[in-house]
């Protein structure tokens, strides 16, 4: 329905992983317990670790956007909303990643921050990671600032891009 199997070129493993992320939000060890429980046959927890770097890379979140975005009916101009949120860890020192940033808190630990790209109804449509020492004003106006690609629509505009 949301065009996934054609966006993920049928990846049973992820397919799998959504299904039991579905049914029951868990890890993705746990998803395989999941999914037995439903009765499906699920991947190995190696096949899994194998596949995580290929459903992480630029190219299959961009697909997995298209997919969403079409389902959306999005054009050029439709209306999307971009919101941003920090999330802190439990360590002392950042690792080039989590980094300790401003904080509205005023916390000290390391910290990401991620957004989350929607339609006008709250579809979502992309959610993007930055680093913990990226300011959130910044990282707000990433979306709009960048142009959509004509060939692949709104949901081509990748924020981590912009970044860069």
């Amino acid at each position: 329905m949301l065009g996934f199997d054609q966006a993920s070129g049928g990846d049973e493993v992820f397919r799998g992983l959504v299904l039991a992320r579905i049914i029951e939000p868990v890890s993705k060890a746990d998803s395989l317990r999941v999914l037995e429980e439903a009765g499906l046959a699920g991947p190995s927890y190696a096949t899994l670790k194998r596949r995580l770097p290929a459903y992480a890379a630029e190219a299959w979140r961009r697909r997995l956007s298209a997919a969403c975005a079409a389902h959306a009916g999005l054009d050029p101009a439709s209306l999307v909303l971009y919101d941003v949120s920090t999330l802190y860890f439990e360590t002392d020192e950042g690792d080039g990643f989590r980094e300790p940033g401003f904080s509205k808190e005023r916390r000290l630990e390391p910290q990401i921050t991620i957004g989350l790209l929607t339609g006008q109804d709250g579809f979502p449509l992309m959610v993007s990671a930055f680093e913990g020492n990226k300011a959130e004003t910044m990282i707000a106006l990433l979306p709009a600032a960048v142009p959509a690609p004509a060939s692949s629509g709104a949901a081509a505009w990748n924020a981590s891009d912009a970044a860069a």
